[in-house]
């Protein structure tokens, strides 16, 4: 429906998980992107600071009436080179009013998708409902809407390369060990720039001149094989550095062959994108006389959106992976005072918190590997925490 100026025209994404889809964040007008709308609910600035986005989402159940302006704002408006969208929420009234809805999808049925280790399912569950009805007659009257969301998407089918359990010190008989033996042989392996100078290192070039690699892998300190011995190397790695060795082996166990004369691509994994949303409103009106009208409405948002790991649960991997939430809080209020026939004053306020974050699954200090960078250990002492900031969850505030 805010599509129905000429002006105004739905894209197909923009800068907020939240709805992006289905156009309420994402509409763009008078050919500006989406961060150039300005959103009202109820008169009150309803904009997300961060990305100036919009904030809350009311069911179209609560929605009493909208109204989209794209040509010059009025004055009571600003900061809206696009398209200025209000709207405001249903109150209550002397009859007690209803209204429930589920839209679901199972995702039974769903095929297979190429390279997929299973079916490719898409479920989703949009619920919610609104209620309205009167707490004392002709003057106290309330009304609320709910809006939840659960959602299950698929990401895509990756393949990826990860370690074996020779490579990662687990293997029977090797424990502590982290031997590459089974690169022996195989040409995938890079050959870095100081090993070019001694040619038994490699197989010689081919017709571009780069080097074939024999399978070995290098000390990065000395450039030479690992268990080298004048002719030949093991890639033993006999006493491997023990937070490398702690990294690898938070990497998944392969789950598929390899592509063919490799070790590459012994890993596949279907992603998913996971949404939870859940939204009300409360709004409350009082009559207080036939000149005096109140009214104050609370919003709460617990908006939850997580894109699993490409590398397991263990391993924060794989593009846009983690944990992003919005879980923004709102309270309006208004006063309307009639004065006299031609003149009525009104009074607004309104208020809105909102924290973002985005968090990668785990950290590595959940996968026993802590900071292991000299000097830069945090020291409570002196109320720092070193480098490892970096890797606690950072949450914005938006008032």
């Amino acid at each position: 429906m805010a599509t129905s100026p000429p002006a105004a025209v739905q894209e197909t994404n923009a800068e907020t998980f939240r709805n992006s889809e289905t156009g309420g964040a994402a509409l763009s007008a008078n050919g500006l992107r989406p961060q150039a709308d300005n959103f009202h609910s109820g008169r009150r600035d309803n904009n997300d600071a961060f990305v100036n986005g919009i904030i809350f989402f009311p069911p179209a159940e609560a929605i009493q009436e909208f109204r989209v302006n794209t040509s010059v704002a009025p004055a009571e408006f600003g900061k809206g080179g696009g398209a200025i969208v209000q709207t405001s929420i249903k109150s209550g009234s002397n009859e007690l009013h209803g209204s429930a809805f589920l839209f679901r999808r199972s995702g039974f049925a769903d095929a297979h998708d190429y390279g997929s280790t299973g079916p490719i399912q898409f479920r989703q569950a949009q619920f919610g409902g609104t209620l309205g009805g009167a707490i004392w007659k002709n003057k106290l009257f309330a009304f609320g809407d709910f809006q939840g969301r659960r959602q299950s998407q698929p990401n895509g089918t990756e393949y990826d390369t990860v370690p074996t359990d020779m490579m990662k010190g687990t293997a029977s008989g090797e424990a502590g060990i982290s031997d590459f033996s089974q690169l022996l042989g195989l040409t995938t392996p890079s050959v870095p720039q100081c090993a070019l100078s001694t040619p038994a290192y490699y197989n010689g070039t081919d017709a571009k001149g780069n080097p074939i690699s024999k399978g070995f892998i290098f000390d990065p300190t000395t450039c030479t094989p690992f268990g080298w011995n004048g002719t030949t190397a093991t890639n033993l790695i006999t006493n491997p550095n023990p937070v490398g060795l702690k990294y690898l082996q938070t990497f998944p166990e392969p789950n598929t062959a390899p592509s063919a004369g490799t070790m590459i691509n012994n890993y596949v994994t279907d992603r998913q994108q996971v949404r939870n949303f859940n939204d009300f409103d409360i709004r409350v009106d009082f009559n207080a006389t036939q000149k005096d009208q109140i009214f104050f409405r609370y919003s709460y948002g617990q908006d939850n959106f997580t894109v699993t790991n490409s590398l397991g649960p263990n391993n924060p991997s794989g593009f846009g992976s983690g944990d992003n939430i919005n879980h923004p809080r709102g309270v309006a209020a208004g006063y309307t005072r009639t004065i006299g026939p031609n003149l009525v004053n009104e009074f607004r306020f309104g208020y809105i918190s909102s924290v973002l974050r985005l968090q990668s699954a785990r950290h590595r200090r959940e996968a026993g590997i802590g900071n292991r960078n000299s000097g830069c250990e945090p020291n409570p002492a002196a109320g720092r925490p070193g480098s490892d900031r970096r890797q606690r969850p950072r949450d914005y505030l938006s008032r």
